[in-house]
C-alpha cells in the first residue's frame, strides 16, 4: 500500500489519523498517532512520575496531559493537621478540606442539567454491558429507580463537552495532597479508641473506628479505623448527593465485602480516597469497584498478601475521569471479569501499580 502511493516500504511519513472525525482524542494521542516514537517517550515520562513521584505529582502529570490542566496547590493543609489533637479533630481535618474543594467540584458539573446527569449516570452503567449482562442489570436499574435512555453520539458528546474536567481534577488534587498528609500523620499514632466515634457532617455520616473487630453495615462518607479484623460491608461509593469518601485502615486482617455495582470503592460523580496500611485483606466487589467515572478515585495498600476479586470495569478503571490502584508489598492476587487491572476509557486513565511481590494476575 505505501509503495503504491509512491513511500518506501518502511517509512512512517504519513497520516496516520484514519479516523480523524473521531472525539475527545486528547492531542498527546493524536502526536502518537502522528509520530509513533513519541509515545514511547511519554510511557516512560509516566512510568518515572508513577514510580518516583507522589501520588499528587502523578495525578497533576496525568491531568495535564488527559484534560490540559493546570494543577496548583491552593492551600497547605500542614497547619490544619498541626492542630490534631485527639482523634475527634481528624473529623474537622477531614470537613475543611472537603469545603475547600466543594466549589471546585461543583464548578466541574454545573453546566449539566439534572436530565442530563440522569442519562450520564445511566450511561456509566450501561456502556459497557455485554448482552449477557443486560438481564440482571434491569433489575438493579429498578431497585435504584434509573430510567434507561437512548442516546445518540451527537447529544452524548455535547453533554461530555459541557463539563469541566480541569476544575474536576483540580478538587482531586487538593484532596490527595490532603489525604497522603493525613494518612503518614495517622499511621504515627498510637491512640487508644476503646469504643468507636461517630459524628454528623454536611457531607455524611463519619466514624472512628474501635480498636476491636468492627463491622460497618451503614454508609459513612469517611471511615477511620486502627486496628482489628475488620469487615466492611456497606456501600464505600461516591453518588451525586454524597460525592466524597475517604476511608484509611492502619492494620488488621479486614474484609472488604460488597459486590453491588459500584459498591466497593467506585467512583460516579465524585472523588474517593483510600488507604490500608497493612495485613491481609481481601476485597470481594462486583462490577465498577476501584473505579471512576467523571471523577478520581485513589486506593493505596501498603503491605500484606491481598486477594481482590472483582467484576466488570474494575482494578484501577476509569472512564471519563482517572482510577489509580496501587499496591506496595505483598504476594497479591487480582481477579476481574473484563475491562480492568489498569483500563482506561475514553477521556480516562486506569492504573493498577503493584511495586514489589510475587502477585498473579
Amino acid at each position: 500500500l505505501l509503495i503504491e502511493n509512491n513511500q518506501a516500504a518502511n517509512s512512517i511519513n504519513f497520516l496516520k489519523d484514519w479516523s480523524a472525525e473521531t472525539k475527545f482524542k486528547i492531542p498527546a494521542v493524536i502526536d502518537a498517532i502522528n509520530e509513533p516514537f513519541t509515545f514511547l517517550m511519554l510511557a516512560d515520562e509516566l512510568k518515572e512520575c508513577l514510580e518516583n513521584k507522589t501520588a499528587a505529582d502523578f495525578l497533576s502529570k496525568s491531568a495535564g496531559i488527559l484534560y490540559q490542566a493546570d494543577l496548583v496547590r491552593a492551600k497547605n493543609y500542614q497547619t490544619l493537621l498541626d492542630k490534631i489533637e485527639s482523634p475527634k479533630d481528624v473529623f474537622e481535618y477531614v470537613e475543611i478540606v472537603w469545603e475547600d474543594t466543594e466549589n471546585d467540584f461543583r464548578k466541574a458539573f454545573e453546566l449539566l442539567s439534572q436530565n442530563e446527569i440522569d442519562k450520564l449516570r445511566y450511561i456509566s452503567y450501561s456502556i459497557h454491558l455485554e448482552a449477557a449482562d443486560t438481564l440482571c442489570y434491569q433489575k438493579f436499574f429498578q431497585d435504584q429507580k434509573l430510567q434507561e435512555f437512548e442516546i445518540d453520539d451527537d447529544e452524548f458528546s455535547a453533554i461530555i463537552a459541557k463539563i469541566n474536567f480541569a476544575s474536576l481534577m483540580n478538587a482531586a488534587y487538593q484532596q490527595q495532597l490532603a489525604f497522603d498528609l493525613i494518612t503518614e500523620f495517622l499511621s504515627r499514632q498510637n491512640w487508644v479508641i476503646d469504643n468507636s466515634i461517630t459524628h454528623k457532617s454536611s457531607f455524611g455520616k463519619m466514624i472512628i473506628g474501635s480498636d476491636n473487630i468492627d463491622i460497618y453495615k451503614e454508609n459513612y462518607a469517611f471511615i477511620l479505623d486502627f486496628s482489628g479484623d475488620d469487615i466492611y460491608k456497606s456501600s464505600l461509593s461516591s453518588n451525586t448527593q454524597n460525592p466524597f469518601f475517604w476511608v484509611i485502615d492502619i492494620s488488621g486482617n479486614d474484609l472488604y465485602s460488597n459486590q453491588e455495582p459500584r459498591g466497593l470503592f467506585g467512583v460516579l460523580f465524585g472523588l474517593g480516597f483510600s488507604y490500608d496500611a497493612d495485613g491481609n485483606d481481601i476485597y470481594q466487589a462486583g462490577d465498577y469497584s476501584f473505579s471512576s467515572f467523571f471523577g478520581y478515585n485513589y486506593h493505596y495498600d501498603y503491605c500484606g498478601d491481598d486477594l481482590y476479586n472483582m467484576g466488570l470495569h474494575s482494578g484501577g478503571a476509569a472512564s471519563f475521569g482517572i482510577s489509580i490502584l496501587q499496591n506496595e508489598l505483598g504476594n497479591d492476587v487480582y481477579k476481574v471479569t473484563e475491562l480492568g487491572e489498569g483500563f482506561g476509557s475514553t477521556l480516562a486513565l486506569g492504573v493498577l501499580h503493584d511495586k514489589g511481590g510475587n502477585d498473579l494476575y
